[in-house]
């Protein structure tokens, strides 16, 4: 796929602009609860943005689809508040101190209140499916939980796993992250009455964005502070990454024996990392990782032009992943 003139994602944003601010309403009055601390930790996780693309997936297939009525919304706020549940869960798995450019909730206010109030969340997501009075919806969306739940299991029993392949890391990508983006995208075209082959490839226009947007996050976890979180965090966790993958295929024996050394547990030293980015861009395992998200989205390319080419404002779907593209331009 070549880069094109097509709306940028301000402009696609602004496209559904009336769309998003019913859900940011409904997501914000969904936050009232009876207990300050719910509220006041709701607020600031929500508040903290983020680029809200779950959300927008559902929002722009069911402008797509032509969709009438407010179900859009109800899932699409649903699907935020499950999103930032499972972040506030992971960072106090993960220990992270930063998200969304701002404290963690767990370092801000404990780990306690962050599971909790990612509970609260849950409940809230819950809600607002049963709320669309769609047992397919809820369906969907009650499935692709445990789905998530999984691929983060098995992401746990891959710590520090250096014989990791790449056919089970993208089945953890797909799990815990492709599959939300998937269902966001699926749920569009149910409520629109779709016929299944337009359900599928909805989703599977989903799975590939998602795949393509995790391998891009753990090429910035090696390269860049942009998305707000840590840098070197899934280095510190000793989570093996397609970057680290792509390398330990390319490395030498020693270098191999470093890598291993300082992913299955010894002491870090502090010029690790440093040494460890040296060694990728002595490879190239940055400029390897990109053609692999690429891959992926070519293939939700490919699914726009066989499945929705013919159809209104497709063009936003191209414009999202061109953004993709754009984020990883530089490699």
């Amino acid at each position: 796929m070549k880069l094109m003139s097509v709306l940028s994602l301000d402009q696609v944003y602004q496209d559904i602009e009336s769309d998003l601010r019913s859900v940011d309403k409904l997501i914000f009055d969904s936050l009232s609860a009876r207990d300050k601390s719910i509220n006041s930790i709701g607020q600031y996780v929500i508040s903290a943005g983020g680029k809200r693309i779950r959300p927008l997936l559902n929002l722009v297939f069911a402008k797509i689809f032509s969709y009438k009525g407010d179900n859009n919304i109800k899932i699409s706020a649903a699907i935020e508040f499950f999103h930032t549940a499972t972040l506030l869960h992971d960072d106090v798995i993960d220990e992270s101190n930063m998200r969304r450019g701002q404290e963690a909730v767990h370092k801000k206010w404990t780990n306690k209140y962050a599971i909790l109030v990612g509970d609260f969340l849950f409940s809230q997501a819950f809600k607002l499916m049963i709320a669309t009075n769609s047992l397919e919806v809820l369906t969907i969306l009650s499935k692709a939980a445990a789905t998530i739940s999984e691929g983060e299991v098995k992401q746990l029993n891959n710590l520090h796993n250096t014989n990791l392949t790449e056919g089970a890391y993208i089945d953890v990508v797909r799990s815990k992250t492709a599959e939300l983006f998937a269902v966001a995208s699926e749920t569009a075209a149910v409520i629109s009455g779709q016929a299944d082959c337009l359900r599928q490839a909805a989703y599977e226009f989903g799975i590939n964005l998602g795949i393509a947007f995790q391998i891009i996050d753990d090429i910035f976890d090696y390269t860049s502070s942009d998305s707000g979180k840590d840098i070197g965090k899934d280095f510190d966790e000793g989570k093996v990454t397609l970057p680290i993958i792509i390398l330990l295929k390319k490395c030498t024996l020693e270098e191999r024996n470093f890598i291993d050394g300082i992913f299955r547990g010894r002491r870090k030293e502090v010029d690790d990392f440093t040494k460890l980015t040296l060694c990728m861009n002595k490879y190239g395992v940055f400029k390897d990782s990109k053609q692999y998200a690429l891959n992926y989205l070519n293939s939700a390319d490919h699914i726009i032009s066989e499945h929705f080419k013919s159809l209104d404002k497709q063009g936003l779907l191209q414009s999202i992943l061109i953004d993709q593209i754009k984020k990883i331009d530089r490699f």
